[in-house]
């Protein structure tokens, strides 16, 4: 960067219009959740168009639709939203990623026409030239296709000229987690990056906000605008970029209309001494905004059903999911059955029986399972 007038970018990614929602299981929510998304797009548009945000460019790094045929009630909203926004001005810039991606002959970006936005399919410019703001701006775009399957440096790499030169890419950078990728996606690495010599990359692919600064090259994933999995927990973000005095200034605005939670009550840590008491600690998490997976673990000295739980707060969630990893074997009342002339007791006896000799940790879950849900039924009235 050279000169010192301002340019404001919007950097969207992964927004994935149309997705299933099926970790929710319940149609309902799946159909609604589905809704959250299209809504957080007309937020990211609403934001963009308002004057007092001086946003001049928008950027989607890929995965505007979860699919390359999406729902034509989908098209029209993004037609209909890029309309407004190019009346106030502002470039948008669109590249595929591997949901929508557009290597297949219908797909929507090669059946469609998006009005004045430039969505890019194929490599063939790189780097594309436009005036934003007054001030030259440079993309730099490589989109996966069947004849371009791993990212050309050459392609990124920063060209001489004045300006704002900006990376957009849809690729997955790999960390010291050492996940197999398919061979449907691009990779680049943090090296690779720096090479590049750009103001800033802009990226889509991983779903949680992401920032680096390799060797001065500002490199970030916005994530998407609202929690798509229980891996997208939290705040989600429209992430804005003002280029100015040759600096990148980053900014987050939270966005999400519901938030994830995936969360662990750990008896070992905080015990209950009994089911409503835990009900009330679960209670006290509650909200009609928070879609929650919550999982019980430790030692219970008392016995619960997940789905009893689930039905009596389901009114207190958007989406409660309970999942019961707590231990029986290890609990003193249980073991204190044991004595029982009874038949709980005979069943407690052979079950810890068969529990000691587990030989494997699998064996010995399943069998504490078993102990748990026969001990649920066997403590009712008729337990003698």
């Amino acid at each position: 960067m050279s000169s010192s007038n301002t340019v404001r970018l919007l950097h969207l990614a992964d927004v994935h219009l149309g997705v299933k929602c099926a970790f929710l299981e319940h149609q309902a929510k799946q159909d609604e959740r589905a809704k959250d998304f299209e809504r957080a797009f007309r937020r990211a548009i609403e934001l963009a168009r308002a004057p007092e945000n001086g946003i001049n460019l928008v950027i989607i790094a890929g995965d505007l639709f979860d699919s390359h045929k999406p729902d034509r009630r989908l098209v029209e909203l993004v037609k209909s939203e890029f309309a407004l926004i190019g009346q106030a001005g502002i470039r948008v810039v669109l590249i595929p990623g591997t949901h929508d991606t557009a290597s297949y002959r219908n797909s929507i970006y090669k059946t469609e026409k998006f009005g004045d936005a430039i969505v890019i399919t194929d490599n063939r410019q790189s780097p594309m030239r436009l005036e934003v703001a007054q001030q030259p701006v440079s993309l730099y775009s490589v989109v996966r296709t069947p004849d371009c399957r791993e990212v050309p440096l050459d392609r990124l790499s920063r060209v001489s000229g004045d300006g704002i030169h900006i990376g957009v890419l849809h690729a997955a950078v790999p960390d010291k987690s050492s996940i197999d990728f398919s061979d449907t996606e691009f990779t680049i690495t943090l090296p690779t990056l720096a090479r590049t010599r750009l103001d800033y990359v802009a990226l889509g692919h991983f779903h949680n906000f992401k920032q680096y600064y390799p060797d001065g090259v500002t490199v970030v994933y916005p994530g998407t605008l609202e929690g798509r999995s229980f891996r997208e927990t939290g705040e989600r973000y429209l992430v804005t970029a003002t280029f100015a005095q040759g600096k990148v200034l980053v900014e987050k605005t939270p966005i999400n209309a519901r938030t994830v939670r995936d969360e662990t009550i750990d008896l070992a840590r905080t015990p209950c001494a009994h089911r409503d008491e835990l009900l009330a600690r679960i209670e006290k998490m509650a909200g009609d905004n928070v879609i929650m997976r919550l999982a019980i673990a430790g030692t219970a000295d008392f016995t619960f059903d997940a789905a009893t739980i689930e039905s009596a707060l389901a009114d207190k969630f958007f989406y409660l999911k309970l999942v019961d990893d707590t231990r029986v074997y290890d609990a003193r009342w249980a073991e204190q059955y044991q004595n029982e002339r009874t038949v709980r007791g005979v069943f407690v006896r052979r079950l810890i029986d068969r529990i000691e000799k587990a030989r494997t940790p699998e064996e010995k879950k399943v069998l504490d399972m078993a102990l748990k849900f026969g001990l649920l039924e066997l403590s009712g009235p008729d337990a003698d």
